[in-house]
């Protein structure tokens, strides 16, 4: 059966990004188990890998514009076609907002988000995304993904990205909603870029920037075209206009197993799909085997339920697809229709009165609908609000279950649970990496470990293995390990955006500044984002480079005005410089963007008790402590805050209750004597103020709040003497032209 060649993108024909993956069977070619296998333990040893084989063969360059450009000429020849194509859903795959129909560009809406009560407004061709007063996004829609039948998704763009938009359009609500994977608290808002292989899905393939996924040398303009199907046509072309013939690439004319290459690359998503070594996905071209360019993983173990792109995974579990190797695609469906088809037509050939496989009367009658009964339709496990079409052909379709399994992956093409080829055991970990992603199933994320261990073994030249080995080692607590690998990786492809940025990462976050903010700064070269800037910050600031990293801090702000991590590493560097003011500005926008964030609302606190503005600084650390959750030193320390604003406000009976809970909880603070001091010395208490103030002095010998309250006891006990020698050691803790505390 075909299948086995097959190579899917993203689930991103309807919609982009952030849509959960299916997990369909192995491909119907696959010499099938007759048991599954017993589930892979992650921890055994790999197989020994085979020697490294040759490197895989370059391919020749596609130039998807010049292929563009000379479709115009397809429709001299192919007029009706052509209509049709342009007419039907994959040919309005991707547009301008303005070719939307009217009625749906004036539909405003408003959707508050559940789960951070952010407000998202769609008015005018504009969303707005809105976190507080004061606060807020808005970028107007640039492109449409997706041709509206079920439903469609949109972006905004900059000079080389695409970024998809919070809202996008239902047909089966008339209406706007939530985008796919934004139900999570800690989701992108405006800022989710649109990656390179989602792109390709919806419109002609752009070439990238060195290294990256989501930085374009140039913007799509439109849906993709004939070549998408053909291929190359301009020598047919050119021949047909001189009145020649020459051959073109039709994907019904390929050879068995190929025949569905071209549908099989954006219908079939599997679990996890992985570019190969070196390849892009401009580089497939009808004719050409998708293996050869990108490697499919399903699971061993089928799981029940589809998305919205499973079709060729789907249709692989019927008998009807399994006993028939002749049927393609095409069979049901045609990609420029020129009038309705009976989409049961196929059926009958087999079932109906003349068939060879007769089942009962109801499939004889023409215009009888044999879909209705034997293909499952409802709701799909990845895209909300969604309806569509199960292409598992059955005899009475079950429910459908659309919890994921962790059955081990196999290659689409060369189904094998413990792989031997060191290419392959690459591949493997990457999608198994893949697949922890989409998931966040801890089995796949040991396994990425295991089959990226033993295939950089043999191939240590792997750029992305070692890339790829360096985030699962972040993401596994190796520290030491990510480094590594990110070194390697970066001593092989300097100039490769992602593994730049992983070197970066890695370094800084193992004290090398310097050697963090050369990789970083490479990456910015190939393209600046938030996480870039804000990076290169932390480096400047680490190498006492301030003022640098203010600006680092201050780009990361304008790339991303929604980054509650960007906003707090610029609160923390201008609290640095002694920008107080300014520091509360960054820091308060931290917290509006990015409420969840403890330190955020620590170091507000912090900075508007710098400001003198008790009143929001106890809030802040109030807001602090009912952030903490499970992190007791966090807490301990929010409401060692608060105490301390409580004390500055007066309100010392609640200052008091809260220090000797503090007290009572046994974990040590710097401060808290000292405040307690200040509690006593109110209520008139010298003794125990003398008590609490002489700890603080013990405790922290150098700090010059302790000696300066020390002298105000020593001088409401009438020891004058004493009062001026305290005062005396604080003035001096302080240095010269310093103000007093408080």
């Amino acid at each position: 059966m075909r299948f086995s060649t097959g190579v899917g993108c993203c689930a991103l024909v309807l919609m982009v990004v952030g849509c959960k993956k299916s997990t369909p069977p192995p491909p119907a070619a696959a010499p099938a188990p007759t048991a599954a296998p017993a589930p892979v333990d992650a921890t055994r040893a790999a197989p020994a890998p085979r020697p490294a084989g040759p490197a895989p063969t370059p391919l020749p360059p596609v130039d998807w514009a010049a292929l563009r450009a000379s479709e115009a000429a397809c429709a001299d020849c192919h007029p009706d076609q052509v209509d049709a194509w342009r007419a039907s859903h994959m040919g309005q795959s991707f547009r301008p907002l303005a070719e939307l129909p009217a009625a749906i560009r004036a539909q405003a809406a408003t959707k508050v988000h559940a789960r951070t009560g952010f407000t998202y407004t769609y008015a005018d061709g504009t969303v707005t995304e809105v976190a507080g007063p004061g606060h807020s996004v808005a970028r107007p829609i640039a492109f449409v993904f997706g041709s509206g039948a079920h439903a469609h998704t949109n972006a905004w763009a900059t000079d080389d990205q695409l970024l998809q938009t919070p809202l996008s359009w239902y047909s089966s609500k008339q209406g706007w909603d939530f985008s796919p994977g934004y139900a999570l608290a800690t989701h992108p808002g405006l800022f989710r870029a649109v990656p390179s292989g989602c792109v390709t899905c919806h419109a002609d393939p752009v070439p990238t920037k060195p290294g990256s996924r989501v930085h374009f040398e140039r913007l799509p303009d439109g849906p993709f075209g004939c070549a998408r199907c053909h291929g190359d046509g301009r020598a047919h072309a050119t021949a047909r206009l001189d009145g020649r013939d020459a051959p073109i690439h039709s994907p019904d004319g390929d050879p068995l197993p190929r025949a569905d290459d071209a549908c099989a690359f954006c219908h079939y998503p599997g679990v996890a799909r992985v570019l190969r070594a070196g390849r892009g996905w401009g580089d497939y071209l009808p004719g050409r085997p998708l293996h050869e360019v990108v490697a499919i993983f399903d699971r061993l173990r089928p799981t029940e339920g589809f998305g919205a792109t499973d079709h060729f995974a789907r249709l692989a579990q019927s008998a009807c697809a399994q006993q028939t190797p002749q049927m393609t695609c095409a069979t049901c469906h045609a990609p420029h229709p020129s009038e309705p088809r009976d989409r049961s037509a196929a059926c009958r050939d087999c079932h109906g009165e003349g068939g060879h496989a007769k089942m009962h009367a109801c499939a004889g009658p023409a215009g009888e609908d044999c879909v209705g009964c034997h293909m499952d339709a409802g709701a799909t496990r990845d895209i909300p609000h969604v309806s569509a079409t199960d292409h598992f052909i059955r005899v009475e379709p079950t429910g459908r279950t659309p919890k994921n399994n962790d059955s081990p992956l196999v290659w689409v093409v060369r189904p094998e649970v413990e792989p031997a080829d060191p290419d392959h055991q690459v591949l493997l970990g990457r999608a198994y990496a893949e697949a922890w992603r989409s998931d966040g199933q801890p089995r796949d994320l040991e396994r990425a470990l295991r089959w990226l261990t033993a295939g950089l073994g043999a191939l240590p030249d792997r750029v992305d293995g070692w890339v790829e080995l360096a985030a699962v080692r972040r993401l596994s607590g190796d520290a030491a390990g990510e480094r590594q690998a990110a070194e390697r990786a970066f001593a092989l492809a300097p100039g490769d955006r992602r593994v730049a940025l992983a070197a970066g990462a890695a370094r800084l976050a193992g004290g090398d500044a310097a050697g963090g903010l050369a990789a970083l700064e490479r990456a910015a070269a190939v393209g600046s984002d938030a996480e870039v800037e804000t990076l290169r910050a932390r480096a400047l600031s680490e190498l006492g480079r301030l003022p640098a990293a203010v600006a680092a801090a201050e780009a990361a702000t304008r790339a991303q005005p929604s980054s509650g991590e960007a906003w707090f590493g610029l609160g923390v560097l201008r609290l640095e410089a002694g920008d107080v003011d300014g520091a509360a500005t960054a820091l308060t926008a931290a917290t509006v963007w990015q409420p969840a964030d403890l330190r955020a609302w620590l170091f507000l606190g912090r900075v508007e008790s710098l400001r003198g503005r008790w009143k929001a600084s106890h809030d802040a650390f109030a807001e602090a402590t009912r952030r903490a959750g499970a992190d007791q030193r966090g807490a301990a320390l929010a409401r060692l805050g608060a105490m301390r604003a409580l004390v500055e406000l007066g309100r010392m009976a609640e200052a008091r209750q809260l220090g000797q809970a503090l007290l009572a909880e046994g974990m040590p603070l710097p401060g808290l004597p000292t405040l307690m001091a200040r509690v006593h010395l109110a209520a008139g208490e010298l003794p125990r103020a003398r008590e609490a103030i002489d700890a603080a002095v013990r405790f922290a010998p150098d700090d010059a709040e302790a000696w300066a309250v020390r002298a105000e006891v020593l001088e409401a006990q009438g020891d004058g003497a004493a009062a001026g020698a305290a005062r005396t050691r604080a003035k001096a803790l302080r240095g010269p032209g310093a103000a007093p505390p408080r």
